[in-house]
């Protein structure tokens, strides 16, 4: 099924992209000059919208079902660590779930607030989960892709 195989490459191709965010977020560790909470915070934005583009991917695709209404992102991020009946189990577990939930109040401040308001004590949590956060969103992620390759293989 060619449509299932774009999904898993799409999925495959923001894996690769995030590698890059944890090196960029690294070399911004010990800098101190006005720009740097700014850079960290896109670092971090950049990290849950592509956790966001897979989610979205799965849901249209896979689920056939994108959450709408105001609380989207909140649903979005819901529904991928619930089963899908007969259609797909768990994308994430409910322990990356919670993990990546400061990323999503994260980047809905990033994107309604000027820059230079960031507080580096705001992002000093996230900053020091995101290697850990990263790793697990990929692992689990790599799972999903297995699964979705089984599927295809029956196919």
């Amino acid at each position: 099924m060619r449509e299932l195989e774009e999904v898993m490459q799409d999925i495959q191709a923001e894996l690769t992209q995030m590698e890059s965010l944890c090196r960029e977020l690294e070399s911004l560790r010990g800098l101190d000059y006005a720009g740097v909470s700014r850079a960290q915070g896109s670092v971090l934005h950049d990290f849950y919208t592509g956790c966001e583009r897979v989610f979205l991917r799965i849901a249209a695709d896979i689920d056939r079902d994108v959450p709408q209404g105001e609380r989207w992102h909140i649903d979005l991020l819901e529904r991928m660590e619930a089963e899908r009946g007969e259609i797909r189990p768990e994308v994430i577990s409910g322990d990356l779930a919670r993990m990546l939930r400061p990323y999503l109040g994260f980047r809905h401040v990033f994107r309604n607030i000027y820059g230079h308001e960031l507080q580096i004590d705001r992002l000093r949590p996230l900053i020091e989960d995101f290697s850990q956060t990263l790793d697990r969103f990929q692992t689990e992620l790599r799972t999903f892709v297995d699964f979705l390759r089984e599927v295809q293989d029956r196919l």
